[in-house]
């Protein structure tokens, strides 16, 4: 009888909580909430993206560099069998 009145208490209370919780969600306020939320955080970025120090490099990043010479295998790997002679 009693785990029957708990699942009926925690039921009533899930759905209240669920039915409260959508009902702010699509609420004119929350709506407002959320612009006026999203407006400060990108008013925010920009303002700390204009204070950062630029970088000044003077290197050609559009200059290609071969590195095929590098990459080249001079030694040939020895096989397993000839490792375990």
């Amino acid at each position: 009888m009693t785990q029957l009145m708990i699942k009926i208490v925690s039921t009533i209370l899930f759905f209240l909580f669920f039915y409260f919780s959508l009902l702010f969600y699509l609420s004119d306020s929350f709506k407002s909430k959320v612009v006026k939320s999203r407006a400060s955080h990108d008013l925010t970025i920009v303002n700390y993206g204009m204070t950062l120090p630029k970088i000044e490099v003077n290197k050609n990043f559009k200059k290609f560099i071969d590195n095929s010479e590098y990459f080249k295998k001079i030694d040939k790997e020895p096989k397993f069998w000839e490792l375990i002679k």
